[in-house]
């Protein structure tokens, strides 16, 4: 199934159209995604299951969408003004769309060039994990002047378990259709762009991230930002079918600019997939595990993500963690 959403009642012809009266706005549920945004940052306000059907029932009581019984995941077409509302949470009144039949971004304007299937016995993985120590912050107090390190009391980010990431990667060795893992460690800038220019079928980002950046590392441990004019600037391979950023805000947009997973997208890559929202370590590692082990089991990418989503919100993780990853593609047929 496809729709376009827009913020009015234009038309578009290959696809049906949402006529949307009153136009749709990002400010009609600003709340809600502040809401979600600052959930794990500040613990005061906690989604709850009832809360985050309300919002996903108000929404699609605005678009209608025309939702049938089909296995296929919905896929959405989004104005880019409309790419901040919360569409991982449609509720139709039974059910939240993205766990059953899923949810697809699709990004129209940059069709994929490498949609060709994988000949091969193994996919091939890139797996970066990084993990700066210290933060460069110029509105916190120099702990050491001489030095220019900051007080990391007040900017340490969560220092990634990489033993236990790394085992997440290796535990899928002599699966039915064979994962094959190139781990890179302490990622820095310059690895990270030769990584993209190499041959391989999928692309994988552990550690933080930001809107519109991934946090590498310095020769010091220290973020260096890549960010999303740096993937302008880089011929990923061809490839490369698909991306994933386990990280925070990889899927956000930037005021006025675009979100690392599009930026992905716009290079070619058929599909990226990213974090709308802040997301936990341990969620983190269970959305990793569970898409990749049904990856291997060949299923597809759109498959191995609603198992992971099912996985998250059976489990006893924060109630909206099943709705934070985001999967853009621009590989959908006509």
């Amino acid at each position: 199934m496809h729709i376009k959403i827009k913020p009015n009642a234009a038309e578009f012809t290959a696809r049906p159209a949402v006529s949307l009266d009153p136009p749709l706005s990002v400010e009609e549920f600003q709340g809600e995604i502040q809401a979600l945004e600052k959930a794990l940052e500040l613990m005061t306000f906690q989604p709850d299951e009832k809360w985050l059907i309300e919002l996903g029932h108000r929404l699609f009581q605005r678009v209608k969408i025309p939702c049938d019984s089909t296995s296929e995941p919905l896929v959405l077409e989004i104005e880019p003004e409309l790419m901040d509302l919360p569409w991982e949470f449609l509720h139709d009144g039974s059910r939240f769309l993205v766990l059953n039949p899923g949810i697809l971004r699709y990004i129209s304007h940059k069709p994929a060039t490498r949609c060709a299937p994988v000949d091969s016995d193994r996919l091939h993985v890139t797996a970066m994990l990084c993990s700066p120590l210290l933060n460069y912050d110029p509105d916190v107090y120099f702990l050491t002047t001489d030095k220019g390190l900051y007080d990391p009391l007040h900017v340490q980010p969560t220092v990634l378990n990489f033993r236990q990431e790394v085992k997440g990667f290796t535990d899928f060795e002599g699966q039915p259709f064979p994962l094959l893992f190139d781990l890179f460690r302490r990622t820095r800038k310059r690895t990270f762009r030769e990584a993209l220019t190499q041959s391989c079928h999928v692309l994988h980002f552990s550690g933080h991230g930001n809107r519109g950046a991934l946090m590498l590392e310095t020769d010091i441990a220290t973020i260096d930002p890549l960010e999303t004019h740096h993937i302008d600037e880089i011929s990923v391979h061809p490839d490369v079918r698909f991306v994933f950023l386990n990280a925070c805000l990889t899927g956000a947009r930037q005021q006025d600019g675009i979100s690392m997973a599009e930026a992905f997208i716009n290079q070619g890559v058929p599909s990226a997939l990213a974090m709308k929202y802040p997301v936990t370590t341990r969620a983190a590692n269970v959305l990793s595990q569970t898409f990749y082990r049904h990856l291997a089991q060949e299923h597809s990418i759109a498959e191995s993500l609603r198992h992971s989503r099912l996985e998250l919100k059976d489990s006893d993780y924060h109630a909206w963690a099943f709705g934070i990853p985001m999967l853009f593609t621009s590989a959908v047929s006509e």
